[in-house]
């Protein structure tokens, strides 16, 4: 399943045509493969709800945190485009990215992120 999301990615990217849509489901792989096992329910991570999400106050900041210490002890092991899925879907998910919007490096520190 993961070659087929990579290869995914590659042709949206070839053709600059990443969709809200696809960088959920890119962003939701990725996530299951490098975040889920810590952060369910009894792991080792929090659990990443819209509080939890919020508190980075922007998008830019959030993937920031990510790209640079997740996972745990390992940043920098996922590409740059799979940290923006990731952070796109945990968003998403969370309803802190409206549903059109396609998180890319020159918007991420435009979207703010406010909690419940």
């Amino acid at each position: 399943m993961r070659m087929v999301a990579a290869l995914g990615w590659l042709l949206m990217a070839a053709c600059g045509k990443m969709t809200p849509e696809a960088q959920y489901e890119l962003g939701e792989e990725s996530y299951q493969t490098y975040c889920a096992s810590c952060h369910i329910p009894g792991g080792m991570g929090p659990a990443l709800d819209a509080r939890v999400l919020a508190y980075w106050q922007t998008a830019g900041n959030l993937n920031t945190y990510n790209r640079d210490q997740m996972p745990y002890n390992a940043g920098g092991l996922l590409t740059d485009a799979q940290y923006r899925d990731i952070t796109a879907f945990m968003l998403r998910r969370e309803g802190l990215l409206a549903d059109q919007i396609v998180l890319k490096e020159d918007n991420m520190d435009d979207i703010r992120l406010i909690g419940p």
